[in-house]
């Protein structure tokens, strides 16, 4: 999803990954993203924002795990200041929709956190059947002027 952000927003990407990658095996995904979410790890990430100051406009986008963000987002937010930062969600899910993260990053953050938040769920968009709603999406975000 976030490469079809891109697209139609003309904005850039920044992808948090952990230096410890997630397995390639799903099942053995789930387990270590609840071992994470029990200890309420903060796994290190990669690579860091040099230039978050220069954005206004944020889009943070993450997959819902075990109903709330993945760890290593929360240790993307407790890196960066996103304060005063206009604060746009989207994520993919497997039935849970946005669950409480939206109100999670609202707390989480100082930054104005957007009302219309984007979740689809994921086998959507591995099949890129997601373009219309994404494309429908910024549009909305358009023509009420929040991005």
């Amino acid at each position: 999803m976030a490469e079809m952000i891109v697209t139609e927003t003309g904005g850039d990407l920044f992808k948090i990954e952990p230096v410890t990658p997630y397995p390639e095996s799903y099942s053995e995904t789930v387990r270590m993203a609840r071992d994470e979410k029990r200890e309420n790890a903060r796994p290190k990430i990669k690579n860091k924002v040099n230039n978050l100051k220069d954005y206004d406009v944020v889009f943070l986008g993450y997959p819902i795990w075990h109903g709330d963000l993945p760890m290593a987002f929360y240790t993307f937010l407790d890196e960066n200041n996103l304060s005063g930062k206009r604060i746009v969600l989207f994520s993919t899910h497997e039935g849970s929709g946005i669950s409480r993260t939206d109100s999670a990053i609202r707390n989480y953050t100082k930054g104005k956190v957007v009302d219309n938040v984007l979740s689809i769920r994921g086998k959507r968009v591995q099949d890129s059947k997601a373009v219309p709603d994404v494309k429908n999406w910024i549009k909305t975000l358009r023509d009420s002027k929040t991005i």
